[in-house]
């Protein structure tokens, strides 16, 4: 298959993250879903890394077939929020820009009605978090496949900003409806570097 050595020089370039180096992470803190809660927030986060990466797979319970995953920074529920996506489902590209709003878009994660077991997977970086001279950027690629025609099954890019110059101490990652099943999992990392 030509396209396993793009995928794997893809995720060696992802899993580099932005400092450069895979041996440069170091594990911060794992969230499991609950069942009955669609927040996990990650908090009293040190600000001893240059920027920090956020790897999951996720479902909601929620009745339908696919959701979004929305971020949060600092428990900002203002509208404070930028992102930009390139979204692709097998058969069409788009892309979207959308300004003030109350958090950023990350999709998709499945839900109830998706087949069984299937899940949404994702790296989340967010760059510079400990500044407090710049706004802060996030970097996603996210997707989920249920190997049918569905255009519900996605791949996306999106990069967000958070127009605010405080160190980030805090991340909420917020289902769009229903909750995070228990087999939903979030890993955060630090990442080294200068």
């Amino acid at each position: 298959m030509w396209w396993v050595p793009l995928l794997n020089n893809l995720i060696a370039v992802l899993d580099a993250g932005a400092a450069g180096g895979g041996g440069s992470f170091e594990s911060i803190a794992t969230a499991t879903g609950t069942g009955s809660s669609g927040t996990i927030t990650f908090s009293s986060i040190p600000s001893t890394y240059k920027h920090l990466q956020i790897r999951y797979i996720g479902r909601s319970d929620e009745v339908a077939t696919v959701r979004n995953l929305n971020i949060r920074l600092n428990g900002d529920t203002g509208t404070n929020y930028v992102y930009h996506n390139l979204t692709g489902d097998g058969s069409t590209a788009t892309a979207a820009g959308v300004t003030a709003v109350a958090q950023m878009l990350v999709r998709p994660i499945p839900a109830a009605s998706a087949s069984a077991n299937i899940m949404g997977a994702g790296i989340i970086d967010i760059h510079d978090y400990a500044s407090t001279t710049k706004n802060k950027t996030v970097r996603t690629f996210v997707g989920a496949d249920a190997n049918t025609a569905s255009t519900d099954w996605k791949v996306s890019l999106f990069s967000g900003l958070w127009l605010n110059t405080a160190a980030i101490t805090s991340i909420s990652l917020i289902a769009q409806s229903g909750n995070f099943t228990t087999n939903t999992t979030f890993a955060l990392y630090g990442i080294k570097g200068a």
